[in-house]
């Protein structure tokens, strides 16, 4: 009996999905200012190192420190290849100053809005981040009849903003 009570409980509980949540990049370019085309999305919520270390015949584990947190976006773009051009400016000009120099971190970042929401598509909560993009951004063309899409890391210099809404 014990057994069905747990179920019931399970069956419960409004578990979340993966697929509810949104980016927003307020300095993008239009239109993709208001809403952004954005299909995969990872972000690091937390991230903790460990020390280990052994003491007689026992191995212990004990919190550390941190590393820097990091969002991997996969977007679409279209067929004037408005994002990727935004993504390259940002990186060539804005932050590599054409070749010529490297911005200071404030003049590189810029801000990424992660919402994330319930299955009426309400928010549930957002974190404003300050980012700037790493690696490569890449064209990679293809015979398929597939949508153009980049994949895109960013590295978080620091939270701007969070909200969360609890019912």
């Amino acid at each position: 009996m014990a057994f069905l009570n747990g179920i019931e409980q399970i069956r419960s509980v409004e578990w979340g999905a993966t697929y509810l949540w949104d980016v927003k990049f307020p300095d993008a370019p239009p239109p993709f200012d208001s809403w952004f085309p954005a299909v995969d999305l990872k972000e690091d919520l937390a991230k903790l190192s460990t020390y280990d270390f052994e003491a007689y015949i026992h191995k212990f584990s004990i919190p550390q420190s941190t590393s820097v947190k990091e969002i991997h976006l996969t977007f679409l773009d279209d067929a004037k290849q408005t994002l990727s051009s935004w993504i390259d400016f940002w990186i060539n000009q804005t932050i590599l100053n054409g070749g010529q120099s490297v911005s200071s971190l404030e003049t590189s970042l810029k801000l990424i809005q992660i919402l994330k929401l319930n299955r009426q598509r309400e928010q549930v909560s957002s974190l404003t981040y300050a980012v700037f993009p790493e690696g490569n951004i890449t064209f990679s063309g293809s015979s398929d009849t597939g949508p153009l899409q980049y994949s895109v890391t960013f590295k978080v210099a620091g939270i701007i903003g969070q909200k969360r809404t609890f019912p």
